[in-house]
């Protein structure tokens, strides 16, 4: 099955494809239209699941670039300056590891200074 295939194929219901670290990892995400801060809140092999305030219709091209790791991925979804994005190709099982081992070095304040700042910039206020 072909990449924008994929964008419009769903799991059986209640299934992922793969299973989701959950995160708060900073990233920045790059569109045709420009580019902005985002936050990773989920992270699988094949997609992610972000927060942005970049206006993003589904089937939109982007670019996610987080420290150590970037991929190519389109718009599977998009809803109040949340997105879900599904993965060009699948990232690696280190990737994965490398994304959860830098969210854990984030300080406990910093982390809770990046969560306040998410929750603002997703509100609206940040």
């Amino acid at each position: 099955m072909g990449f924008a295939e994929r964008l419009y194929h769903r799991p059986p219901t209640g299934r992922r494809a793969d299973p989701r670290l959950r995160l708060a990892l900073p990233a920045e995400l790059i569109t045709l239209d420009g580019q902005g801060p985002a936050m990773i809140e989920n992270l699988s092999r094949s997609g992610a699941r972000i927060a942005t305030q970049l206006a993003l219709k589904v089937g939109d091209a982007c670019v996610l670039r987080w420290r150590g790791g970037e991929v190519f991925a389109l718009v599977r979804w998009s809803e109040q300056q949340r997105c879900g994005l599904i993965f060009d190709s699948r990232l690696s099982q280190d990737d994965l590891v490398q994304a959860r081992w830098l969210e854990g070095q984030l300080g406990r304040m910093e982390r809770e200074q990046l969560l306040a700042w998410a929750r603002e910039f997703v509100n609206g206020r940040g």
